[in-house]
């Protein structure tokens, strides 16, 4: 899944547009496993945040960006039985 949706979405939110996931489906689905996963197998959100930060050091290491500033927000909201 990260392959196919999360690296597309990173591309974007690295060319400085704001990103959205969005899971939706019946309860027992396997939402919560894609987006967060269980060792060993971890889900978009922890692999996201693993690519942010190595994108971010490997930028820091190239000496013409050394004076660029990074800022990364992430926020996770759950409804459940229409209550956030």
């Amino acid at each position: 899944m990260f392959s196919l949706i999360g690296q597309q979405v990173l591309t974007h939110a690295w060319e400085g547009y704001h990103c959205t996931l969005f899971a939706y489906g019946q309860t027992g689905s396997g939402k919560s496993y894609t987006v967060m996963g269980y060792k060993p197998n971890f889900g978009i959100v922890p692999m996201a945040c693993e690519e942010i930060f190595t994108r971010i050091n490997l930028e820091k290491s190239n000496p013409s960006s050394a004076q660029v500033e990074y800022e990364v927000n992430f926020s996770m909201m759950e409804i459940y039985n229409e209550k956030v």
